[in-house]
């Protein structure tokens, strides 16, 4: 992937001249991004990143940014740089922009399952609509994200089987087989749950999206 420059007012002469083009292959740092935004009315569009940059470097080129009131144009296909950096994030699919909004609003709201896929860790659960019971007319499918499945104390909606768990500190991610279906939740990193234990699942409040992948109303 190639990342190009905007072209940027003259430099004043004491500063240093800004990148024309850089490339995700070079050893791009955060200083030639700075170089970039020395003018604090250009305009700047990449679409890479360094390759040793982590989530504090993508927060602190953000922060920077806010300080200059410079407007930056980041493309990128990873979900972290977007829901790090961004104030409004547009999401793009075969060349249409299909919305635009705040990392939240994206999120939250999506307007279909394409969307919704793009924004979230893990992934958005896509199931069959008849896997639960409940689905308003029309849904074809179900998107459940960790925070809409909750393992029921008692007898939840559904059984499902735990085929792996992944340890993670704080918390665990559960992958589960639901009739055929792969999905993955959370769980508490002290629940005493190993592969081919049997757990009861809860979903609360999903999003629903019809057989062409636009959300509809629950």
């Amino acid at each position: 992937m190639q990342g190009t420059w905007l072209p940027l007012p003259r430099q004043r002469s004491d500063r240093p001249k800004a990148p024309s083009r850089v490339n995700n292959r070079s050893r791009f740092a955060p200083d030639l991004l700075f170089a970039a935004l020395y003018n604090e009315r250009a305009g700047v569009a990449y679409d890479l990143v360094a390759p040793f940059a982590g989530p504090g470097t993508l927060a602190g080129t953000a922060a920077y940014q806010t300080d200059l009131g410079a407007t930056i144009l980041y493309v990128t296909h990873d979900q972290t740089e977007a829901m790090t950096m961004a104030s409004r994030i547009g999401v793009i699919e075969a060349g249409r922009l299909l919305q635009i909004g705040t990392p939240r609003e994206i999120y939250e709201n999506p307007v279909n399952a394409h969307v919704a896929a793009r924004l979230g860790q893990p992934a958005i659960n896509l199931l069959p609509a008849d896997i639960f019971a409940g689905a308003p007319s029309g849904a074809r499918t179900i998107g459940a994200r960790t925070e809409h499945l909750t393992i029921a104390q008692g007898s939840g909606q559904v059984s499902a089987t735990v085929t792996r768990i992944e340890h993670l500190g704080d918390q665990s991610h559960l992958h589960l087989d639901l009739g055929g279906q792969s999905v993955v939740t959370l769980s508490d990193p002290e629940a005493r749950l190993g592969a081919g234990d049997v757990v009861s699942l809860c979903l609360n409040n999903p999003l629903f999206f019809d057989a062409a992948g636009r959300r509809i109303a629950a």
